[in-house]
């Protein structure tokens, strides 16, 4: 037998990545990461917590990682599960677009905060300076999203691959 090792959530769901935008420009945290024992760059994220939907989760990681106030209620785009070799447990993806942030997570392992228009969102990618498993998830899901609700979008494709639709 083999050991088959997950990590299991303490509460169920909840957890969340933002990729939010100031001024038209994501903001990326370089945020140290226990786990690789190094800084990465990534969007805004955080682990659910009992009592709380994804939305107000997604909320509060941003009050709490950036102190990110927003200009509109946030777009939802869909699930993720950027490591289901080990984690027992889906992501929530948001957009966001911010009125205003500060650092305030040094707590959290924050060392800067760096804004990124797409382009060079696309070479930090390329060039393996983004290696989070989380944010390159969120970065592809909103490059291919355009807003509309999700039902809709399931819907269309079931009816392309000729599938009863719901």
């Amino acid at each position: 037998f083999y050991p088959y090792e997950r990590l299991l959530p303490a509460s169920q769901g909840g957890s969340v990545v933002i990729a939010a935008k100031y001024q038209g420009r994501f903001l990326l945290l370089k945020q140290f990461r226990h786990a690789i024992r190094e800084y990465q760059y990534g969007f805004i994220r955080g682990f659910g917590e009992k009592g709380l939907s994804t939305y107000e989760n997604a909320l509060k990681e941003m009050k709490e990682e950036v102190g990110g106030v927003i200009c509109s209620p946030m777009h939802y785009l869909g699930e993720i599960s950027a490591d289901s070799g080990i984690i027992a447990c889906k992501t929530a993806v948001y957009y966001a677009e911010l009125e205003s942030f500060c650092q305030t997570g040094i707590h959290e392992g924050i060392k800067d905060l760096l804004l990124v228009d797409d382009e060079q969102m696309k070479t930090m990618i390329s060039s393996n300076l983004i290696t989070d498993g989380f944010t390159l998830a969120a970065f592809s899901l909103l490059s291919h999203h355009n807003f509309r609700p999700i039902k809709e979008f399931t819907d269309y494709f079931r009816r392309k691959l000729d599938c009863p639709v719901a």
